[in-house]
């Protein structure tokens, strides 16, 4: 587990997210995309056996499922790290990101840790979705 060096990011609502001083494997070159067999895929989602990976016509974004289960903390509490992050990005479609995830995390049960409680899941997912609306909101008001 990565050491949690907590950076508050602040949402047009008020809420606040700390989100630990991770780095995930972003590159801009697509040769750098993995030629695996999906075991799960959507439209904006591949999970494989290196972990869950966006497909993006330009660049790649991956989670190794070792880092799948990583943890974050704030005053709420404690919640999965990558629901909260992709939550702030402007170019996920949050619900597609949690179908992947949640496979995701059922496929590479034991690499990342033992399956999660059904509640931080839940929880995590359900502060990340408030995240994503206040996001949403305040784009549209700009």
């Amino acid at each position: 587990m990565y050491p949690d060096n907590a950076t508050k990011i602040g949402s047009p609502s008020g809420r606040t997210a700390f989100l630990g001083d991770r780095l995930s494997l972003r590159a801009i070159d697509p040769s750098l995309m993995d030629d695996h067999t999906p075991l799960f895929e959507n439209n904006e989602w591949l999970v494989d056996d290196f972990g869950i990976q966006a497909k993006m016509a330009a660049g790649s974004f991956k989670i190794p499922a070792r880092r799948l289960g990583e943890v974050t903390t704030s005053p709420d509490g404690t919640f999965l790290f990558w629901p909260a992050h992709l939550a702030l990005e402007p170019w996920v479609n949050f619900d597609l990101f949690v179908e992947a995830y949640k496979q995701a995390l059922s496929i590479h049960v034991g690499h990342y840790g033992s399956r999660l409680p059904d509640p931080l899941l839940d929880g995590s997912i359900d502060m990340a979705a408030a995240i994503f609306a206040d996001r949403v909101v305040a784009t549209t008001k700009s």
